[in-house]
């Protein structure tokens, strides 16, 4: 029992001094990518309503974090979870036209990022007052995908369609470079850059007209986040 006590005695002098740590975030979030949209129907009348286009979109989010911080000396590793919730959105339009049947449909398609949750191991020195470190981490990414479209048959009645998707959820890992410093005896300011690239999503929509018309969607997207945190140490 009193070999047990010694070696107790002894874990805060053989990994160092350890802490608690949560706090709020302010984030930049850009987002880049590309995004193919296709609409086709059973009259085999089809239109590239966009080939690739380019996806420039930016967005704020506002977040919780929380995580331990273990320091050996003047080196440092922290892991550390998150929550983020903002709202970014890329929207398209174009209009498809069935010459057989005479139906002239306008879209509009928007793609749209939300809520952010994952976390990030962290790895860092210590120089002077400055916590300097590097992570990785895994991020999961909520979707939504909506349309609205205006269907005219034959230039006499006015259909409108309206369709949200549910959320879907996209993961990826993330990389980032990041210096904190304190400010007082419990809190700590800090910035980072976190780069992120979510493979292809694909979304698929039937009108359910009479000319069974249907969207095919596909978007891949990156995010560069710029970070401003604000941590209590417990």
């Amino acid at each position: 029992m009193r070999n047990y006590l010694l070696i107790l005695a002894a874990l805060p002098a053989l990994y160092g001094n350890h802490s608690f740590y949560a706090g709020t975030s302010l984030s930049f979030n850009m987002m880049s990518g590309r995004r193919s949209d296709y609409v086709t129907n059973t009259d085999s009348q089809s239109a590239s309503i966009t080939r690739k286009k380019s996806v420039k979109n930016n967005g704020v989010f506002g977040g919780l974090f929380a995580g331990y911080l273990f320091r050996v000396n003047n080196f440092g590793i922290s892991p550390e979870f998150f929550f983020n919730y903002g709202k970014i959105e890329n929207k398209v339009s174009g209009t498809h036209s069935d010459t057989t049947a005479a139906v002239y449909t306008k879209f509009y398609i928007t793609n749209r990022v939300t809520s952010q949750i994952g976390g990030n191991a962290r790895v860092g020195y210590f120089l002077d007052c400055y916590f300097l470190y590097a992570f990785v981490g895994l991020h999961y990414q909520k979707a939504k995908y909506y349309v609205t479209a205006q269907q005219t048959p034959g230039d006499i009645s006015l259909h409108d369609y309206a369709y949200s998707s549910s959320n879907q959820s996209a993961s990826a890992v993330s990389f980032g470079l990041g210096a904190e410093r304190p400010i007082s005896d419990h809190f700590k300011i800090g910035l980072e850059m976190k780069y992120t690239k979510f493979p292809s999503k694909q979304y698929y929509y039937s009108l359910g007209d009479s000319e069974k018309t249907n969207i095919t969607t596909k978007f891949k997207y990156r995010l560069l986040a710029f970070n401003f945190r604000l941590s209590y140490v417990f």
